[in-house]
């Protein structure tokens, strides 16, 4: 009997698997459709490198972990956001605190620019993709409660949907202000609106639900410049350090 037409895509992606390969893996690489599988293509040229089986799958596997991450920053609203966003950065230097696959970080840097882009971020597999797909920004695994960069090393940190997900925000907030030079850059699910989207604010890995009057009392005494655009979806804070 002939193979169907997902059978073929899976075997032009996927690797002869041995026994000691975990079964999550392997599972992650047969759960895509066909379409899915042949948008990969796109992505198979950051594992063309020399690898034994076990690493090329999990490798393709992350690829697949973050795939509909970036598809998701395509959308029309998260187009308008990235928008905003880029309007406020300035300076020559940008750290993404939070940074995933990079895509925020490299649209950011390549529009503007940017001497120097560094993304941080917990997640392996994510960091994987990202140093493979932008080799022009710097990528490194760190904590954002306690970043391994001195005083004012940025001239712009940005925190793209990023405290929502922290139980200490402030100490978050305030280790973003300690290493920027101009400008700490902050996009968040607005809770503040009225008849607000629950599928963006009321979500399971969401620690506290932002609204503007959450995000002043994070600053507490600062006495730094802030602006807020907090009547759409998502609210968009600049804070002038």
């Amino acid at each position: 009997m002939g193979q169907t037409s997902i059978q073929k895509a899976s075997n032009i992606i996927k690797p002869r698997m041995k026994k000691t390969q975990p079964l999550e893996v392997c599972t992650s690489l047969t759960s895509y459709t066909f379409p899915r599988l042949l948008r990969l293509k796109s992505y198979w040229r950051l594992i063309r490198v020399p690898l034994t089986s076990r690493k090329r799958l999990e490798a393709v596997s992350h690829i697949l972990n973050v795939f509909d991450l970036e598809k998701d920053y395509k959308t029309k609203r998260n187009r308008e956001r990235l928008a905003k966003i880029l309007d406020l950065v300035t300076g020559n230097s940008v750290l993404e605190v939070g940074c995933a696959t990079g895509y925020i970080l490299n649209y950011v840097a390549s529009k503007k620019n940017i001497q120097e882009s560094v993304g941080v971020d917990l997640n392996d597999g994510r960091l994987w993709v990202a140093k493979k797909k932008y080799p022009n920004s710097k990528f490194y695994k760190a904590d954002l409660l306690s970043l391994p960069f001195s005083d004012k090393s940025f001239d712009t940190v940005l925190l793209p949907e990023i405290l929502e997900h922290i139980s200490q925000p402030k100490k978050a907030l305030d280790e973003a202000i300690r290493i920027a030079k101009r400008e700490v850059i902050i996009t968040l699910p607005n809770a503040s609106k009225e008849n607000y989207d629950k599928s963006l604010v009321e979500i399971s890995e969401h620690k506290w639900y932002p609204t503007e009057e959450k995000v002043k009392s994070l600053l507490g005494n600062k006495k730094h410049e802030v602006h807020f655009t907090s009547n759409q979806d998502f609210m968009i804070i600049k804070i002038f350090v």
